[in-house]
């Protein structure tokens, strides 16, 4: 490629999220697609990725996880977007992907959306496009609907199919400082055919969402009932696996442990590190991935 030159490579951080709650709203007749009102929160659990321009017109993928190093990964269809969108700006210039994988892709903590989200910010950033916020929001929402909030970051209210995103101004409650993670193995977990298993007498119209979110834009301690997942009965009926690490949590120490998402990761909050270690340690060599973590605030968003 003549006159290339190289930009410098940029680095940004990749957050995993949670849902706090997980409303399944009544089924809609008309699209027949579930819709869904949940709150989620970014952990500081991440991926690290590096941009760095290549003289090859193409898009390049390098990640510690092998079975994401291919065209069907999130954030390589990320950067094939990005470019072709805005072509006359990155021209023929190729971009190299680098990922250091922590995430686990399969966990149902966002990691493979989260990647996409972090592409699209740091290419623009890469090449200093002047973008406007339709052309982040339709970057993500062609990826799909899951990729839009990590846009927003920190913690915010998802509904419909998750792309319509409410950043929230919410006040983390202190007793709730340390996150454990807790990820059983399960194999060929679907995670997407739970829906049609969860009872009309689970769906609501987003009772805990709005709980929730009340209780954390007023700064106020909400208690872990309100932390419902209304696909959580389905999944621990259905996957003895996660039912089982649900319970070894509890019999650990943890008071209570939630479903995040689809699952299989399942989580529970401590006002102390040490009692998060206790748990932590009597849960290792389990067979478990067990992370402990904590919420991230808007001020540690690197790539906005």
């Amino acid at each position: 490629m003549k006159n290339w030159k190289p930009k410098d490579p940029i680095f940004v951080r990749s957050y995993a999220k949670i849902h706090l709650t997980y409303d399944l709203l009544p089924k809609d007749q008309t699209s027949g697609h579930p819709e869904i009102s949940t709150l989620a929160q970014l952990v500081d659990l991440h991926d690290t990725i590096c941009l760095r321009t290549i003289p090859r017109d193409t898009v390049e993928l390098i990640c510690s996880a092998h079975e994401s190093d291919n065209e069907t990964n999130l954030a390589f269809r990320a950067a094939q977007a990005v470019r072709q969108r805005f072509s006359r700006a990155i021209k023929s210039t190729g971009i190299q992907i680098e990922i250091i994988k922590k995430i686990p892709d399969t966990a149902g903590l966002g990691g493979p959306q989260s990647n996409a989200a972090a592409v699209i910010l740091g290419i623009i950033r890469l090449f200093h496009i002047p973008a406007t916020w339709r052309d982040f929001f339709d970057l993500a929402n062609s990826i799909g609907p899951d990729v839009v909030f990590f846009l927003y970051g920190v913690v915010s209210q998802c509904d419909r199919h998750g792309e319509i995103v409410t950043p929230l101004k919410a006040v983390w409650p202190a007793s709730m400082r340390w996150i454990l993670i807790v990820i059983p193995s399960v194999k060929g977990y679907m995670s997407d055919s739970i829906y049609k298993d969860v009872r009309d007498g689970h769906r609501n119209q987003g009772i805990h969402t709005s709980a929730v979110r009340e209780a954390l834009e007023n700064g106020e301690t909400f208690c872990a009932e309100s932390l419902d997942n209304c696909l959580e009965v389905a999944v621990l009926e259905r996957q003895g696996e996660i039912r089982k690490a649900r319970d070894e949590m509890i019999r650990a120490g943890a008071q209570w442990a939630r479903l995040s998402g689809k699952g299989p990761a399942l989580y529970t909050m401590f006002s102390s590190l040490e009692d998060a270690l206790n748990v932590k340690g009597k849960l290792d060599g389990q067979g478990y991935q067990v992370f402990i973590t904590r919420p991230v605030n808007d001020k540690e968003i690197a790539f906005y």
